[in-house]
């Protein structure tokens, strides 16, 4: 499942790089004093499992402050740091 920064997580202060579970929960993976830790995180885990980085979670509801459901959130697209591929001239 893909990866996502948050500033939401209950069990962080921070940022929080979390992966988001098949039943539409989202687990924190690991806590972040800056934005760009959590985004580092995140496009590294994301590269290493081969999937896309599914970018910010901005927004949520509900009393459950662990457990954010897919129809609650936004997604920012994050761009991967995967270099380009380049061609002789």
């Amino acid at each position: 499942m893909p990866y996502f920064i948050s500033d939401q997580q209950s069990d962080c202060s921070g940022w929080a790089t979390v992966k988001q579970e098949s039943d539409g929960s989202y687990t924190t993976m690991g806590c972040h004093d800056t934005k760009q830790g959590a985004i580092d995180q995140m496009v590294a885990v994301s590269i290493s499992e081969d999937i896309e980085p599914g970018g910010e979670v901005s927004t949520r509801t509900g009393e459950d402050r662990s457990k954010m459901k897919k129809s609650s959130v936004a997604h920012t697209q994050c761009a991967t740091s995967k270099p380009a591929k380049r061609t002789a001239r």
